[in-house]
């Protein structure tokens, strides 16, 4: 049997959760909670919220983490290189 899917998002605002399931006909299930100082307690407040609403266990989830892709910088660089 498939795992349910959990990805968490976190944005300069705010820290975002869906919950896939691995049972068709089942419904996704999301949640929104406002950013704090942190990564570690908007973390912590993404879990707290998901067991407090019945949502199956982390650790039985297939889990990713996701940015906002607002909050990533990539560059390209050339650097020299001398043999």
């Amino acid at each position: 049997m498939a795992r349910p899917l959990l990805i968490i998002e976190f944005s300069g605002s705010s820290v975002r959760a869906a919950l896939f399931p691995s049972a068709a006909g089942k419904a996704p299930s999301y949640i929104s909670l406002p950013s704090g100082a942190s990564v570690r307690e908007d973390a912590g407040a993404a879990l707290d919220a998901i067991k407090k609403d019945g949502w199956p266990d982390p650790a039985a989830c297939s889990v990713f983490v996701s940015v906002s892709p607002s909050s990533v910088s990539m560059r390209a660089v050339s650097v020299p290189v001398d043999r």
